[in-house]
């Protein structure tokens, strides 16, 4: 059934597509295409019948004075913004193609890791375990203060943002790059910290491969912790992964630690993987934040519904209905909703889920620090002593 894809990473076949050409580029072109996506497809049939059309009879005019596609775009990101759902943007052909890699496990070139903007400024927001990046000495919480020498806003290497037109969510970009590209960043780790240059060598990698190279034992207030963190929701594996983590490699662990920060991924592997979260036999706490998103969000709300799992974190990123991937011309995406996951997006979509234990999280200039991963092993440790 549709309905069991949380994240349905469907790309519909357009009867009618949109062609783009950047070298001859024709205003309102871009938008003309996105409006029309939405008033065939999106979910809510109400609100594309009564407000769809008149909200964008208010941007039209604007898009068709654009002089150029990225402005055009803004536009189309404005409108967008208008549209109470998630999973609602404008993506980029490279972040799209990128989604679908990871959440197919695909290795692709990567730097291994992504960018988030704050007022300006540019923070490293995500660092894959064993990746690129982090063999070179990257951490979460660096600021980026040039890419190859230019300003991170300003490079070639830097993707248009992947966040919800929606919801207040920060801008994040993941690095352009090709492999075996050598791509040289200038980071301060404090703010009172001197400069350096960190060269970071592009490999193919995935988030897949940084999942399996996360998994580890920590020892923790007397007690042994086994860890792990999905990335993404990965279409088939996931719960497999974590089966053979609890009988093998997490056996003489008195608690585990599953860490679901991060995107969604395959609604499929939702109940699979509660299933064996529930069969663990030990304490097993859940870490999440405001990037928690989709199928982590459904995986979030039947752990804490079925009381197997303690929460550990902030509240999530509220992105529940599923999202479906329509080309708009040769070099963007729109990521729009065309149906909704039943009682799921009625309980979790705009309203998401609450940890048990609140944790919150500064990633400007953290140094590599992780604040919700301390609490989570706190609470696992705490448990484990409970229960012995």
């Amino acid at each position: 059934m549709r309905t069991h894809f949380l994240i349905a990473f469907v790309i519909l076949s357009c009867s009618v597509r949109t062609q783009i050409d950047a070298e001859s580029y024709a205003p309102g072109r871009l938008f003309d295409g996105v409006v029309a996506a939405m008033q065939r497809s999106y979910y809510d049939k109400t609100f594309r019948q009564t407000e769809w059309p008149a909200l964008a009879a208010t941007y039209r005019a604007a898009a068709q004075q654009a002089e150029t596609l990225d402005e055009e775009r803004v536009v189309v990101d404005a409108l967008l913004h208008h549209v109470p759902a998630t999973h609602l943007a404008l993506l980029s052909k490279a972040t799209h193609t990128h989604l679908l890699a990871e959440l197919s496990k695909r290795d692709a070139p990567t730097l291994g890791l992504e960018v988030e903007q704050h007022a300006g400024q540019f923070f490293v927001a995500m660092v894959l375990e064993g990746g690129p990046a982090a063999v070179a000495g990257v951490r979460r919480g660096d600021r980026v203060l040039a890419i190859d020498g230019r300003a991170p806003g300003v490079s070639d290497r830097l993707d248009r943002s992947s966040d919800d037109a929606y919801l207040p969510d920060p801008p994040r970009h993941q690095l352009l790059t090709e492999d075996g590209a050598r791509v040289r960043l200038r980071l301060q780790r404090k703010p009172d910290a001197a400069q350096e240059d960190i060269e970071v060598v592009s490999a193919t990698y995935s988030a897949w491969r940084a999942a399996k190279a996360s998994a580890r034992v920590f020892e923790h207030e007397g007690q042994r912790v086994g860890y792990v963190h999905y990335w993404y929701i990965h279409i088939g594996g996931v719960h497999a992964h974590f089966k053979k983590l609890l009988a093998e490699s997490f056996a003489d662990c008195t608690a585990v630690v599953l860490d679901l920060r991060g995107r969604g991924g395959d609604g499929a592997a939702t109940a699979s993987l509660v299933a064996a979260v529930r069969t663990a036999g030990k304490p097993v706490v859940a870490l999440i934040d405001r990037n928690t998103r989709s199928a982590k969000e459904v995986i979030a709300y039947r752990l804490r519904q079925d009381e197997v799992a303690t929460l550990v974190g902030e509240h999530t990123a509220r992105a529940v209905i599923p999202a479906t991937f329509r080309p708009i011309g040769e070099h963007d995406v729109l990521m729009f909703p065309t149906f909704t996951l039943g009682e799921f997006t009625k309980e979790i979509e705009l309203i998401g889920v609450a940890p048990h234990v609140t944790q919150s999280d500064t990633l400007r200039y953290a140094a590599g620090d992780d604040a919700i991963l301390q609490a989570g092993l706190r609470e696992a440790a705490r448990q484990a002593a409970s229960a012995r």
